[in-house]
């Protein structure tokens, strides 16, 4: 089963469910910035 990770973000107060294969954008805090989800929680087995 894939890993699965929830946020909210600030100002939009919305639910965004991303696995393991998502990546984590910066939006207007941090443009230009992006990081894959792998890279930040690995995989267990």
């Amino acid at each position: 089963m894939a890993m699965q990770k929830e946020y909210i973000t600030v100002d939009e107060f919305e639910r965004h469910l991303l696995t393991i294969d998502a990546t984590l954008m910066g939006g207007d805090v941090l443009p230009g910035f992006s990081v894959a989800i792998r890279e930040i929680f690995p995989q267990v087995d």
